[in-house]
């Protein structure tokens, strides 16, 4: 016989009612950044199509009649065809340095002990919040004036390469995952998060959520990706909700001195019943 216990639902309602009424603010703030974005764009595409008598007096939203011309002429008259292969060029060049400069650089960061590296990231970092502007132009100059390429485009690709903080960092927090020296088999089968009041633990499939009252959740990923079905009171689900339960206990344990929201009042007794339950459990398969 399945049971359901639909009166335990209800932190998990107001999370989610709370958690949708989150997304449509962030949802309007968007469009509305969006449009802002996006007007001033379309007001120039069609103010290239109007003639000069149309831009002047303004007294229309549309072009009254399309003129594509005007882009042939500035194609050819303003050489646009030498700017579009320029801008082409460099970008290719700088994005594949960039990546090649910034991938071994955090390689060598993220698997190599070395006096200095501390530093080392700091400085990085450092160049991504300090404007420098105009103090490094000058300098920038006299290099590429020094190596003989301020005529050459191989100066704007090296100053571009130069600049890879952003990417050095990106790629160091990968290196530093250890993701490249892992098998699929060795690879962590769980995600866990604590917030508040509550713990997750989360697979491929299934999520499971523990409340310091007792509250329990569970959602198959798979055909509830909306999380609008609680199982973890179902017959049906009682193995997955042990198997998730102890694997949240394990993790608890271990991180016991971490998290400190999860381990006050009721939420720490809680957390000693789930690591008596991991417990018992580790007794049972060893008898």
């Amino acid at each position: 016989m399945t049971a359901i216990r639909t009166n335990r639902q209800g932190p998990g309602r107001r999370y989610r009612f709370a958690a949708s009424m989150g997304r449509i603010f962030v949802g309007a703030f968007v469009l509305a950044v969006l449009l802002f974005t996006l007007i001033p764009i379309v007001l120039a595409l069609l103010g290239s199509l109007k003639t000069n008598t149309e831009l002047t007096v303004g007294a229309t939203f549309l072009p009254k009649r399309w003129d594509f011309s005007t882009y042939a002429r500035a194609w050819n008259e303003a050489h646009f065809a030498i700017f579009t292969w320029n801008s082409i060029y460099v970008s290719v060049l700088s994005s594949i340095g960039t990546v090649a400069v910034a991938s071994m650089a955090a390689y060598a960061v993220g698997r190599v002990a070395f006096a200095g590296k501390r530093l080392f990231v700091a400085v990085q970092t450092g160049t991504m919040f300090v404007a420098l502007g105009a103090i490094t132009l000058r300098p920038q100059f006299d290099i590429m004036v020094g190596l003989h390429l301020n005529t050459s485009l191989a100066a704007v690709i090296i100053l571009n390469i130069s600049n890879h903080a952003f990417a050095f960092l990106i790629l160091l927090g990968f290196m530093k995952g250890g993701l490249l020296d892992r098998s699929e088999e060795e690879r962590r089968p769980y995600v866990f998060s604590e917030l508040d009041n509550r713990a997750m633990v989360r697979e491929e499939r299934y999520k499971y959520i523990f409340y310091s009252s007792g509250e329990k959740e569970l959602y198959d990923l798979d055909s509830d990706p909306h999380e609008m079905i609680n199982l973890a009171y179902r017959e049906s689900s009682r193995d997955v909700v042990d198997r998730l339960h102890q694997a949240l206990a394990l993790h608890m344990m271990e991180t016991r001195n971490v998290h400190t929201k999860f381990n006050r009042k009721v939420a720490y007794a809680k957390r000693l019943e789930l690591e008596e339950a991991y417990r018992l459990s580790l007794q049972a398969k060893q008898a």
